[in-house]
């Protein structure tokens, strides 16, 4: 789907670009062309690209091209990815602590996403924004695992206690700590989404298939290759592909991995009725960022009408970022439309009816 570019603005076109950290020769043109185009707003590029979270990625493109970026711009881009590739570092020390105080407790967990995402998928952790630490624990960990965490400083960042908390936990598979100080933030996860959204894969499973990773100093266990593109695909649709970074993830595992297990991966996710998620992250990839996608993903997403459909709607909503998708009926659209199959849909709607009859009392917050 190369029109899902050409639907773009040109500000989210520059960040589509801008963010590649691969190009063909079409892509380097298209580049060029956009970098002297009178209608080019570099404020915009830079709203879009916060917005977004691309700016690393758009400074590691725009800082080879700086004769056509106003300075001012560059130095935006330049500040944010030294700030980040800051923080990014922090992150890392943290998340070693963190996992040999596991090791040291007997705790079995693996970081997902992050900074093991940026190296296992960019090759680099200063490319990627850096956000929070999210921790995959088997349920039966899960009191092991928030004792090591609050040994180390963290708090619970969310109101529920006695048996809100455990339903919190039950039903999000997950719960929010904080440690105030320096901002640290841990979601501890036992799956990896919420019950209502996702079947999803046994935590014993993906810890169990997990290879270890080196990320600087730390050595971190990480997700197999079969698992990421369905753990990103699966977490962009339940929101809605809000974020072009996320997009860039999927098309950054396409790029850095040429021989990913592609069998494997589409069994994997039809058997979870996960496979309209992933064929809608194949779409935007390939269409937007021009990823490398293996034939056969292409072609079964290219023949989804439905995906397509909900690829072009991602686009429009891509591109207003000061006028984000809210109230609940577009969420539930989205959700009930990127499903498979009518049972995965009506288990998302008696799932979901739950839910909202207890979150006033729970506090669960998605």
């Amino acid at each position: 789907m190369a029109s899902l570019l050409d639907a773009t603005p040109v500000s989210l076109r520059m960040c589509c670009l801008g963010s590649r950290t691969q190009r063909s020769a079409e892509a380097v043109q298209q580049l060029e062309d956009l970098l002297i185009s009178p209608s080019l707003d570099w404020e915009e590029v830079l709203r879009f690209a916060r917005h977004h979270s691309v700016m690393p990625l758009l400074y590691r493109t725009l800082r080879t091209v700086s004769d056509h970026v106003p300075a001012n711009v560059l130095a935006a881009l330049e500040e944010d990815y030294h700030a980040n590739a800051h923080f990014a570092m922090l992150l890392i020390e943290e998340a070693g602590r963190l996992f040999d105080a596991f090791a040291e407790a007997g705790v079995g967990a693996m970081p997902f996403k992050g900074v093991v995402l940026a190296q296992w998928a960019y090759g680099n952790v200063t490319y990627r924004t850096a956000g929070d630490l999210d921790i995959l624990v088997a349920p039966g960990e899960f009191g092991a695992a928030e004792a090591v965490i609050r040994s180390i400083g963290y708090e619970p960042d969310a109101d529920p206690t006695g048996w809100r908390k455990r339903w919190y936990v039950w039903s999000q598979h997950e719960f929010p700590y904080l440690k105030r100080h320096d901002g640290f933030k841990i979601d501890l996860h036992t799956a990896l989404s919420a019950k209502r959204f996702s079947q999803g894969v046994a935590a014993e499973e993906l810890l169990e298939r997990s290879t270890p990773i080196q990320v600087h100093r730390a050595t971190l266990p990480c997700l197999s290759a079969a698992d990421w593109l369905y753990v990103l695909t699966m977490h962009a649709a339940k929101h809605r592909w809000e974020s072009l970074k996320w997009v860039c993830d999927v098309a950054e595992v396409f790029r850095a991995h040429a021989n990913l297990p592609v069998d494997a991966i589409l069994a994997h996710v039809e058997q979870r009725g996960a496979g309209r998620m992933l064929r809608l992250g194949v779409l935007l990839a390939d269409g937007l960022l021009g990823a490398p996608v293996p034939a056969p993903l292409l072609q079964a997403a290219r023949q989804d009408v439905r995906a397509q459909a909900l690829a072009a709607a991602v686009v429009q909503e891509l591109s207003t970022p000061t006028d984000p998708w809210d109230g609940e009926w577009r969420r539930f659209r989205f959700h009930l439309h990127v499903r498979d199959s009518m049972g995965e849909k009506l288990r998302y709607l008696s799932g979901s009816a739950a839910w909202y009859a207890l979150r006033g009392v729970t506090g669960a917050r998605h």
